[in-house]
């Protein structure tokens, strides 16, 4: 991996085994599939971990890199394929919940210092303000 790109050699074959076809969780339009796959990666001192980069493949396009997504996981190392996958579908979850505290609590218009004190507070007052 180099910077955003990833190394063709990295990416498992097209037509590899080691390509599953997996929901992510339910969408606006039904279950969102896409095929999966992992390669563990070097990882030192795991006690019980593991490091792996977790590729989304389009189904639309299944031979172009192009439409190949990658996640970085260091998680326990008995995790099924499928709880990634799952995990990694909730990403839009997060991503609407930084949406929110923008818009809703004025968390957008905030500037924040480096080393500036007091940043957590604020952040969790704010939140439990509006729950």
């Amino acid at each position: 991996m180099v910077g955003n790109v990833i190394e063709p050699k990295t990416l498992p074959q097209s037509d590899s085994q080691q390509w599953q076809r997996l929901s992510c969780g339910a969408g606006s339009k039904g279950e969102r599939y896409y095929d999966w796959a992992r390669v563990p990666v070097n990882c030192d001192k795991s006690d019980g971990f593991q490091r792996w980069l977790l590729f989304r493949r389009c189904l639309e396009h299944p031979d172009d890199p192009r439409f190949i997504s990658y996640y970085q996981v260091f998680a326990n190392s008995n995790t099924t394929l499928e709880a990634m996958a799952q995990i990694a579908g909730q990403r839009w979850r997060i991503e609407e919940c930084f949406k929110f505290a923008k818009d809703q609590l004025g968390l957008g218009n905030m500037k924040f210092a480096p080393g500036m004190v007091g940043i957590d507070i604020s952040l969790s007052s704010s939140r439990l303000k509006h729950f």
